[in-house]
């Protein structure tokens, strides 16, 4: 397996996620949302969040060449609702380069959430369908199917899953 070089993302890696996220995105939720849906859920799916990429809990995975393989990070406070529960972290917008799937990029930025958060004994995500089975890999088990409301007659269909670290 290649090297997979890991490193906190910066404002100035905008425009590199927001391609990343609309590639990732648009490519691998196809086998399990309809088109039409995504056609209208990627412009909100790719969007760039500039407070948690300038957090310094948000990775950039590359390889040796430089090529970007995927990203993703964590946060204390709960996406969409902003509330803090000691001891939790919360998984949020891994997005792998279909080019680069299955190679290491995802786990490797999973494992630096672990490693850079500190005193954790719960990992909380709000995954898709389609990255359900990855997350299941590492130990998450499903809390419940939920859908995210995106907008007017645009709702998307997600997963809460949840970790005991203890089980990591």
């Amino acid at each position: 397996m290649a090297k997979i070089e890991i490193r906190a993302t910066e404002s100035s890696d905008r425009n590199q996620l927001h391609a990343l996220y609309r590639e990732s995105f648009g490519i691998m939720l196809g086998k399990d949302y309809p088109e039409q849906f995504l056609d209208r859920a990627l412009p909100l799916l790719s969007q760039v969040n500039e407070a948690l990429i300038s957090s310094g809990k948000y990775y950039l995975a590359s390889d040796e060449a430089g090529n970007v393989m995927g990203a993703g990070g964590w946060s204390y406070e709960t996406p969409g609702q902003g509330g803090i529960i000691p001891g939790h972290i919360h998984i949020r917008h891994f997005a792998v380069s279909p080019k680069f799937a299955r190679r290491g990029a995802a786990r490797a930025i999973f494992e630096r959430c672990l490693n850079d958060a500190s005193e954790v004994a719960c990992v909380e995500c709000f995954s898709t369908k389609t990255a359900q089975p990855f997350y299941a890999s590492l130990g998450f088990d499903v809390i419940r199917e939920f859908d995210v409301i995106m907008g007017p007659d645009l709702v998307f269909p997600s997963v809460h899953m949840k970790l005991d670290v203890g089980k990591v």
